[in-house]
């Protein structure tokens, strides 16, 4: 049985030139909120190819970290949660 054409994927396009070396999904995203920026789940699939954000966040917290959270609106209307974290750990 040949497979269905949606089961077959596409060849990466993303580029992860930019992964720092070996370092862990949890600790690029925690870098990336340490230099003042937040995150959106669509950021974290996008710049680092996390699928589950509130986990590696859930991480980060049991790092000692406080994260903040706030919801934010899309240009389409649709909410989704933006994370940050202070400078301070």
């Amino acid at each position: 049985m040949e497979p269905h054409s949606s089961w077959i994927h596409a060849p990466r396009t993303r580029d992860t030139s930019s992964y720092a070396g070996s370092k862990s999904q949890t600790q690029r995203i925690l870098d990336h909120l340490k230099r003042g920026f937040s995150i959106t789940g669509m950021d974290a699939l996008e710049k680092f190819d996390c699928w589950s954000l509130p986990k590696r966040i859930s991480d980060i917290q049991k790092m000692g970290y406080t994260v903040n959270r706030v919801w934010v609106k899309t240009a389409s209307g649709k909410k989704i949660k933006k994370y940050s974290i202070g400078v301070d750990k």
